[in-house]
C-alpha cells in the first residue's frame, strides 16, 4: 500500500512539473526564441507506437511489447545563463503487456551542467482501474531502469563516466569489443550499463559493465589499460580483457518456471508441471489424437526427459585477452596516419561442438598486422588491416549484435528436444586456419552525409567469411522538412552478407527519419529487425523468425 501511494504522489508531482516547465519553456521560447531552438535535447523520443513482433510469443521477450500506442511530447532544451541546460519529453497511450493493455504515461527529463549530464526514462503502466504496474516499482533494480543515462565528460577526456544506456563501445582497435551496445533489444529490455575510463600522463585505463544486474554473475564485462613509453614518440601498448562469465543470464523467463522463453512450450504455465501431468493423464494414442487436431503435445522424448531449466544448464564462461601497440608515424595540417598490430586469443577452455557432443575443441587466436588508419582534413578515415584467425578464432567476437547471439538454440532431432547454447559453442567451432582483409572507411560529405563501411573477407582454400557492416545519417540542417535520417546494415562472420534475400542470424538492420509536420510536430519512423532460429533447424525463415521492431512516434516540441 505505501508503494502504491509513494507511486500515484511521484506521478501526480511529475505530471505537474512537466506542465510547469511546458508553461516556463513556453514563456522563455518567447522571450528567446533562438537560442531555444538552436539547442536540442540528447535524448531520443523513445515512445512506442506500435510494435510487432514477427514471432509472436515464440521469440525471446516478444511477450514483454505486443502492441502501444503513444503520444508523446518532445521539449526542447532551455539553458540559463551559467551554461545548465534542461529538457522535459512526456508520452501518453497504451501499451499491451502478456495480453492485457495498461495506459501508458512516460516522462523523459534531462539535465547538463558542464560535464554532467542525467537522462531519465520514468515510465507508468496502469490498468483500466487506474491501479499502476507493482511489476516495474518493487524491486531496486526497477528503479535503477528508469535512468536512461548519467555521464560525466566525454570519451577521451581525462576521466569519463557514463551509466546506462550504453550505444557504443569499442575497446582498443577492437579485435575482440567493436561497437557492442546494450540498447539492441530496447525497450523491451532496459539494462543500465557502466563505461568509464582515466587518463594520467602515460598511463589510461577503461571499465566496462554491459548490465549492473548481471554484476552478481557475474555477466559480461570488460576492461583495458594502455601505457606510453615514449611520450616524444607517440608510442601506445594496450591491454584487454573481455569477460562474459555467464552468457546464460542473458535468457528472460517471463512465467517463472525456470524454462527461458526462448524455449518455452506453454506461456503463462509451468512447462514442467503441465508436460508431467500430460504424460499421467494421456496414453500414446491419445496423444497422436491431439497432435492430429493441432494441439501443442510434446513427443515422448521431452515427456520423458521434461523441459532443459535455466538451472540446469552449466555455466560456460566466454573471454578473451588482447595485445596491441600503435605508432603515430606521420602528422601535418591534411594527413594523420598511424599504424599498429593487435593480438587476441580466446581463453583456453574446452568447449564442445553443439551439434555432436564428441567434438571438443579449444577456442583459438587471431592477430591483424600490420593495421594502418588514415584521417584526412577531419572529414576522411580510413583503416585498412591483414588479418589471420587460427582455428576456433573470430574478430569483433562482440559486436553490436552480440545480445541478439548471446545465445543459441538448437532442436536436436534425434532426441527431439531444444538445448540452448552459448555463441562460443556454435560459432567458435571452425576447424580453418583464415586469413584475410579488413578495411573501413567513414567520409563526412560536405556536411550533408556522413557513411562509414566496414568491410572483412577471411579465406582458407575453398572456404571463405565476410563481414560487412555500414550506416548513413543525413544532416537534416540541409534538407527541408527533416528532422532526423540515419540507417544501418550489419552481417558479421557470415558466407554472403550482400545476400539479403536470405538472412541469418547474423543480420542486424534498421533505421529512424524524423519529418517536421509543421507547428513543432515531428513523426518518427523507427525500424529495427533481427532473426533467430527459434526453431532450432540452423537456418533462417524469413517469415517466421524476423523479430521485427517498428515503432512510429509522435513528437510535439514547445
Amino acid at each position: 500500500m505505501l508503494i502504491k501511494q509513494n507511486l500515484n504522489l511521484l506521478l501526480i508531482l511529475i505530471l505537474i512539473s512537466t506542465i510547469l516547465f511546458a508553461n516556463d519553456s513556453e514563456s522563455y521560447s518567447q522571450s528567446d526564441d533562438s537560442s531555444a531552438r538552436e539547442s536540442k535535447s540528447n535524448i531520443a523520443p523513445i515512445a512506442i507506437n506500435s510494435s510487432k513482433n514477427l514471432l509472436a510469443s515464440k521469440a525471446p521477450n516478444a511477450s514483454k511489447l505486443a502492441l502501444a500506442q503513444e503520444t508523446q511530447s518532445n521539449t526542447e532544451t532551455t539553458e540559463s545563463s551559467d551554461g545548465t541546460q534542461f529538457g522535459m519529453g512526456a508520452g501518453i497511450g497504451s501499451v499491451t503487456i502478456n495480453g492485457e493493455i495498461y495506459n501508458h504515461i512516460s516522462l523523459r527529463p534531462e539535465l547538463t551542467m558542464g560535464k554532467l549530464g542525467i537522462g531519465l526514462d520514468i515510465y507508468f503502466y496502469m490498468d483500466e482501474n487506474g491501479k499502476i504496474r507493482e511489476e516495474d516499482w518493487d524491486e531496486f533494480s526497477d528503479y535503477l531502469k528508469k535512468i536512461y543515462y548519467i555521464r560525466w565528460g566525454e570519451q577521451g577526456d581525462p576521466f569519463f563516466l557514463k551509466a546506462g544506456a550504453l550505444e557504443q563501445v569499442t575497446l582498443g582497435y577492437g579485435i575482440l569489443m567493436d561497437g557492442y551496445t546494450n540498447t539492441a533489444q530496447y525497450p523491451q529490455e532496459r539494462k543500465v550499463g557502466i563505461h568509464t575510463g582515466m587518463k594520467m600522463d602515460n598511463i589510461g585505463w577503461e571499465a566496462f559493465l554491459a548490465d549492473i544486474n548481471e554484476i552478481t554473475g557475474p555477466g559480461l564485462l570488460g576492461g583495458r589499460v594502455t601505457y606510453q613509453p615514449l611520450d616524444k614518440i607517440g608510442l601506445e601498448i594496450g591491454g584487454t580483457l573481455v569477460m562474459d562469465f555467464d552468457p546464460y543470464q542473458g535468457l528472460n523467463d517471463d512465467d517463472n518456471d525456470g524454462v527461458a522463453n526462448s524455449i518455452d512450450m506453454y506461456k503463462n504455465t509451468d512447462d514442467n508441471a503441465l508436460i508431467d501431468s500430460i504424460g499421467n493423464a494421456l496414453t500414446p494414442s491419445q496423444r497422436e489424437l491431439f497432435r492430429d487436431a493441432g494441439i501443442n503435445i510434446p513427443d515422448s522424448s521431452i515427456l520423458k526427459n521434461g523441459q532443459p531449466t535455466i538451472d540446469d544448464l552449466e555455466r560456460k564462461p566466454a573471454g578473451a585477452y588482447a595485445l596491441d601497440i600503435g605508432l603515430p608515424v606521420f602528422e601535418n595540417k591534411i594527413f594523420k596516419i598511424d599504424i599498429y598490430s593487435q593480438y587476441a586469443q580466446f581463453l583456453p577452455t574446452d568447449r564442445y561442438y553443439y551439434k555432436d557432443s564428441t567434438k571438443k575443441f579449444t577456442p583459438g587466436w587471431g592477430y591483424s598486422f600490420p593495421g594502418v588508419q588514415a584521417n584526412i582534413l577531419d572529414f576522411i578515415t580510413a583503416k585498412v588491416e591483414y588479418r589471420f584467425a587460427n582455428k576456433h578464432f573470430l574478430f569483433n567476437f562482440w559486436d553490436r549484435n552480440y545480445d541478439f547471439q548471446r545465445t543459441h538454440i538448437w532442436h536436436n532431432q534425434t532426441t527431439g528436444i531444444k538445448n540452448i547454447y552459448t555463441k562460443q559453442q556454435v560459432e567458435l567451432y571452425q576447424n580453418r586456419v583464415l586469413r584475410g582483409v579488413y578495411g573501413l572507411l567513414r567520409a563526412d560529405l560536405f556536411n550533408l552525409l556522413t557513411l562509414e563501411s566496414r568491410y572483412q573477407h577471411m579465406a582458407a582454400s575453398s572456404y571463405q567469411i565476410k563481414s560487412f557492416q555500414t550506416t548513413a545519417y543525413l544532416n537534416p540542417r540541409h534538407i527541408p522538412k527533416l528532422a532526423e535520417a540515419r540507417a544501418f546494415y550489419q552481417r558479421n562472420n557470415d558466407e554472403n552478407p550482400f545476400d539479403f534475400a536470405n538472412p541469418s542470424s547474423n543480420t542486424l538492420l534498421g533505421y529512424r527519419i524524423g519529418l517536421e509536420m509543421g507547428q513543432g510536430a515531428v513523426l518518427y519512423y523507427v525500424f529495427q529487425k533481427s532473426y533467430q532460429d527459434i526453431n532450432g533447424n540452423g537456418s533462417i525463415e524469413p517469415s517466421n523468425e524476423a523479430i521485427t521492431i517498428n515503432t512510429i512516434e509522435t513528437g510535439i516540441k514547445f
